[in-house]
């Protein structure tokens, strides 16, 4: 027989497997020889092969043949996982395409669908595997959901349950709106996305120097108490009858987010100017023709001095700059605040604090706002409390050296519920934890307001509820890492839930150590010191699924909350 002129891989590699297998080279026996044993990652039992297996199935090959070659008794054990999330979506789709919910069946009705999904379809991948030429025992064949494998996941779970390495608790876990479960740390993924972030004031609760009459600190100078009334309600008068001029100016405050920054009409002293900035102390002044008047430009001028010897700068404008040229009297005024000896604070202001979000619609589950306590531009902030904006829930401004203060503006916003860093400051703290979402990402009651919407489209009618009540400050573009469910895409959301959980601390040890000590060695060695690094920050392991399909927590749930 001659050899052909050319190569027709499909025949010859069929041709050689099919002869490797029937003759059983890759079929191991226990015997004297030294063994050399790999336990294939097992692929998803509804996937296909993609990059990813064939590199690690090419290199598991190579070893193993090489093991075979070297006199070893070597087996490779092939296998499927059950792949509770992405096979259970695949039916949850099936089933929809047929006109039938999930909610409206059985488990156990879900289950004979899930399991005539996996028979039909779990196959693929595995011949792919042989199609590769891969050198597997294929007579172990195992899958995750089998008897022996069901039996050996209990029996693991009462031995660690009864060392103490298992436990039930509230915890803060990765969740998939999309899945209704629980995630591990290792089925999320994070990418780089291009989001916002949004600056928000929260109005304190009381003023940081209500009136107290005399000569306080300059930024907060105000009249005696028994002219204090009497001068509130003509600057509440001033404001109701504002000139064209003074609405014109106090409009384009409001466009240039100056709008936290200013008041309108306030009392300064024995003084009502028209609009101060306190944090910058600088006054402006908006004047009609009834101040070209000799003795009520003689009347400003002694209001100017007086204002300076407070260690106010003034700027005056006339009505027809204001209303003829407001861009030149917008920059005068940018300039000036630029330009103030006094830095002032970005993230307090008088009555109001100023943080920075990416999620403002988390500001619903908000119990406390954080500074860092040597952070001294809030150290007035201490023992404050503010309001949460839209739902006006008194929070207090905690100390934590968790807090950046490069980030933002420095005053960070606490939801314990919905941000790992948040929990564990919540917890030191002792904080309330308000968990706003339902399972399926929509808001829940305890929001307060857009109950059962979609938590993204409520962010928007959250900014835009918040700019016109004036909480929004500004936004600007921002980059940052998102965590998504590896299987369904869809963006984690941070949530406190009731689990089981492995305990990692003592487990890990041994995994360390022989890496330390080279029993196992990395190569490329760099990422020794990664492995390391993440291993000695791991945290429990979330085990529990909301799922049908899978393993179930050998456990019986009472009626009072406890559980056998």
């Amino acid at each position: 027989m001659g050899i052909p002129s050319k190569y027709n891989p499909a025949e010859v590699e069929d041709k050689w497997y099919k002869y490797w297998m029937d003759r059983g080279f890759f079929h191991s026996v226990p015997d004297n020889r030294e063994s050399y044993t790999i336990v294939i990652p097992p692929p998803n039992v509804t996937g296909v092969l993609h990059m990813g297996h064939m590199l690690n199935n090419t290199i598991q090959d190579i070893l193993v043949r090489r093991a075979r070659m070297t006199g070893k008794n070597a087996c490779w054990v092939p296998g499927t996982d059950h792949a509770s999330i992405a096979t259970e979506a695949k039916v949850v789709n099936k089933l929809k395409e047929e006109g039938i919910n999930k909610t409206d069946i059985s488990r156990d009705k879900f289950l004979e669908h899930a399991w005539e999904w996996t028979h039909k379809h779990g196959g693929i991948i595995l011949e792919q595997l042989k199609k590769l030429g891969a050198s597997c025992d294929w007579d172990r064949t195992a899958f995750t959901m089998d008897k022996a494998r069901s039996e050996s996941v209990i029996k693991v779970f009462i031995d660690l349950f009864n060392k103490g390495l298992v436990y039930r608790g509230v915890r803060m876990v990765n969740w998939d709106p999309s899945a209704k479960t629980a995630l591990s740390d290792e089925e999320v993924i994070y990418k780089e996305v291009q989001s916002k972030l949004y600056y928000l004031r929260y109005k304190i609760e009381a003023p940081l120097n209500p009136p107290k009459g005399g000569k306080q600190d300059p930024l907060y100078k105000t009249a005696r108490k028994s002219e204090y009334e009497l001068l509130k309600k003509n600057a509440k008068k001033l404001r109701r009858f504002s000139t064209e001029a003074e609405s014109v100016l106090w409009e384009m405050v409001r466009a240039n987010r100056l709008g936290d920054k200013f008041r309108r009409q306030h009392i300064i002293d024995d003084i009502i100017v028209d609009f101060v900035c306190l944090s910058k102390q600088l006054v402006i002044e908006v004047d009609g023709g009834y101040h070209n008047k000799p003795e009520i430009q003689e009347l400003d001028n002694l209001k100017t001095e007086i204002l300076n010897e407070l260690e106010y700068k003034v700027i005056r404008f006339t009505n027809e700059k204001v209303l003829l040229n407001i861009d030149s009297v917008t920059k005068s005024i940018q300039d000036a605040l630029q330009s103030s000896p006094h830095g002032g604070v970005e993230g307090a202001d008088e009555d109001f604090v100023t943080i920075a979000t990416t999620r403002p619609e988390t500001i619903l589950g908000d119990t406390a706002v954080c500074v860092n306590p040597v952070d001294e531009r809030f150290s007035h902030l201490k023992g404050k409390r503010v309001l949460v904006p839209l739902i006006n829930r008194s929070v207090p401004i905690i100390e934590d050296n968790y807090v950046d203060m490069e980030f933002g503006t420095g005053c960070l916003k606490i939801t314990p519920a919905h941000d790992i860093n948040d929990y564990e400051i919540g917890m030191r703290h002792n904080l309330e934890s308000v968990d706003i979402f339902n399972d399926d990402g929509t808001l829940s009651e305890k929001a307060q307001i857009h109950i059962g919407e979609d938590r993204f489209a409520v962010r928007d009618k959250i900014v835009s509820e918040l700019e016109k009540a004036g909480n929004l400050v500004k936004i600007e573009d921002y980059t940052n890492k998102v965590g998504f469910s590896e299987r369904t895409d869809e963006i984690i959301e941070p949530k406190l839930s009731a689990q089981w959980f492995l305990k990692m601390e003592d487990l890990v040890k041994p995994a360390i150590e022989n890496v330390l000590n080279l029993n196992i060695q990395f190569h490329p060695a760099k990422f020794k010191n990664i492995y390391r690094h993440w291993m000695e920050n791991i945290k429990d392991w979330c085990i529990s699924r909301q799922l049908w399909w899978g393993h179930r927590i050998p456990v019986y749930y009472l009626p009072d909350g406890g559980f056998v």
